[in-house]
């Protein structure tokens, strides 16, 4: 990643595009269209990166073992509303929320985020009873960083197994 940012934007988002369709190829069928905007690009706009997703997720979601679903709009206590009038009922949820973080609409009421809409915490810990966030970072290196946060917030939930109610 830091030779790419030495790189011309537009040049860098084409090489990773075209290495998405290479290794990934085209998953809109399955509910997860292309990108809006390049990788790069959405970097440097938002702040932060997009998902990055290991041949076992591309092919649980291809096998239909992972589903993909409209976008959340809220959560209760036993499951999430879906934008398209849908409701699921889960007993964990992990949200991809997309090339946007969607995250002033789903939590910002509850005061864990800052000014440009980012997670206060972010490094795995607790900004809310039950409630952590990963991957909400901008550095290069990325994958390795949020993996380490990842299993921070692993071992905090595996802490703490009792579910937290979440506000209607």
């Amino acid at each position: 990643m830091p030779v790419f940012f030495r790189l011309p934007v537009p040049v860098v988002d084409a090489m990773l595009a075209r290495m998405q369709r290479l290794t990934v190829g085209d998953l809109t069928a399955h509910g997860l269209p292309p990108a809006p905007e390049g990788a790069i690009a959405a970097l440097m706009a938002r702040g932060a990166g997009t998902a990055i997703v290991d041949r076992g997720t591309v092919e649980a979601i291809r096998d239909g073992s992972i589903r993909v679903v409209a976008a959340v709009t809220g959560l209760d206590a036993t499951g999430a509303r879906l934008a398209d009038g849908g409701r699921v009922e889960v007993d964990d949820l992990v949200l991809a929320t997309g090339f946007g973080t969607a995250l002033p609409e789903l939590v910002g009421h509850l005061g864990v985020l800052d000014d440009r809409g980012m997670p206060r915490v972010a490094d795995g810990g607790e900004a809310a009873p039950g409630l952590r966030f990963v991957g909400y970072v901008y550095r290069p290196g990325l994958t390795g960083y949020v993996g380490r946060l990842a299993r921070t917030a692993a071992r905090g939930i595996a802490r703490d197994p009792e579910p937290v109610p979440v506000p209607a």
